[in-house]
């Protein structure tokens, strides 16, 4: 019996330094030509999407269906106001304005960075040809509120022969920017075109353990899972939404509907009143008489005059669209025709003519004036003529949707637009 106990101890022993050698024998050298395989990600790469993809798009067809002439825009970026996110919102911005214009070609980027040169340097070194912008966009990262929810839940039970354990835990964090417009020939931000949005970016986290004996051998087994929703993908999805709302307001379109908002939402109303009594009397005539032609209602002149034409058109849309069918001119025919303008192309007919002007951006005296039309506006209507000369079925409205897990949007107040946003122009030099 003695030497069979000795013979079981010396097994042990034996096996103890053979499983020893094979560990470390296992912790040699790499072979350090296969570290350019290893090196290569094994993850494949995908195009970046956010939840306001879709309305980036839509924003597009929008400014196409309303014929929104050429905006040349500028910025320096977003900068981190919190010194806690580092990350390129200059470009994130450049690329959601090229997708607010791949087919209305409303929005022209400029590569102007005022740390370096000034406008009168840009002249000289690019000749006659380079155009200034008509607004630079300025905002910034403005808060970051990390942990703001932190909530924790455990439990277990313990048996005579298992033990079991359960864990979950969520943090909140909440970041915010602000975004606004400024005119670049006077430096001067437009009050009204504003925004200011939260978004709530959410860590979770789940474990579980177990443990159990048999016999005089223990057994434990921990397992973990740690999920954390990106806090730079949540900025380019804060900076895709202000970007949609300031546009929006400077281009007087309904970006609402792009964002899945109900037009009967009180806010926006009020946005598109305000819209509405900047305009004058001849604005609304004509603002009228190329939407109603669009729709097929009215196949009279463009000008800023009503007429018997007009008026059987207006009470044959209204009576169409439920409204009191009295032939004026009022918000409520003014705001069905902003709804409904975003769901069709216009024909060349509807586009705004060569004698007719842009409003440009009223004194504080609430004065209208106007500012000539350029080239651009003529460049836009030509094309948006060809695009229409086939018949094709109505835009689509496309709507946003949250495929993000757990991140949410808060909207907070924003400023309702005061003034009309400047006329679309080149600027003189005395003017730079």
């Amino acid at each position: 019996m003695l030497t069979m106990d000795v013979a079981v101890n010396n097994a042990h022993k034996y096996g103890a330094i053979a499983l020893t050698i094979l560990l470390l024998a296992g912790c040699g050298p790499a072979n350090v030509k296969q570290a350019p395989v290893t090196a290569q990600p094994k993850s494949i790469p995908i195009r970046n999407f956010t939840s306001f993809s879709n309305a980036l798009s839509c924003m597009d067809t929008m400014m196409l269906a309303h014929a929104i002439p050429k905006i040349r825009l500028t910025s320096s970026g977003i900068p981190d106001s919190t010194g806690a996110i580092r990350t390129g919102t200059r470009d994130m911005m450049i690329t959601a304005l090229s997708k607010m214009s791949t087919r209305s070609g409303s929005l022209a980027y400029v590569d102007y960075d005022v740390t370096q040169a000034d406008v009168m340097t840009l002249q000289d070194l690019a000749g006659q040809d380079f155009n200034a912008p008509d607004y630079y966009i300025r905002g910034a990262i403005t808060q970051l509120d990390s942990g703001v929810i932190d909530s924790h839940v455990g439990g277990g039970v313990s048996l005579p022969f298992a033990d079991f354990g359960m864990d979950k835990n969520q943090v909140a964090s909440v970041v915010s920017m602000d975004m606004n417009i400024g005119n670049f020939s006077t430096r001067e931000i437009m009050p009204g075109f504003s925004s200011n949005n939260s978004m709530a970016v959410v860590r979770t986290g789940k474990s579980g353990d177990a443990g159990g004996r048999i016999k005089k051998a223990g057994l434990f087994i921990n397992i973990g899972m740690n999920r954390s929703e990106g806090m730079h993908q949540s900025v380019r999805t804060l900076l895709e939404l202000s970007l949609i709302e300031v546009i929006g307001k400077l281009t007087q379109t309904p970006y609402w509907e792009c964002l899945n908002i109900e037009s009967t939402n009180p806010t926006f109303m009020s946005q598109a009143r305000t819209w509405y009594d900047q305009m004058d009397a001849s604005q609304r005539v004509a603002y009228v008489q190329r939407n109603l032609t669009a729709a097929g209602f009215y196949n009279g002149a463009i000008g800023q005059h009503e007429n018997a034409e007009l008026t059987s058109a207006i009470s044959k849309y209204q009576q169409e669209q439920d409204l009191i069918a009295n032939g004026r001119i009022s918000f409520e025919l003014y705001y069905s025709l902003l709804s409904s303008s975003s769901n069709r192309t216009l024909t060349a007919a509807a586009l705004p003519t060569s004698g007719e002007k842009i409003q440009a951006q009223p004194e504080h005296n609430s004065s209208q004036a106007t500012a000539p039309e350029t080239a651009e506006t003529a460049e836009t209507a030509e094309t948006a003529e060809t695009a229409t000369a086939a018949p094709s079925p109505e835009t689509e409205k496309t709507a946003h949707s949250h495929s993000e897990p757990q991140v949410t949007t808060q909207k907070r107040a924003s400023v309702p637009a005061t003034q009309k946003p400047a006329g679309i122009r080149k600027l003189a030099k005395d003017e730079w």
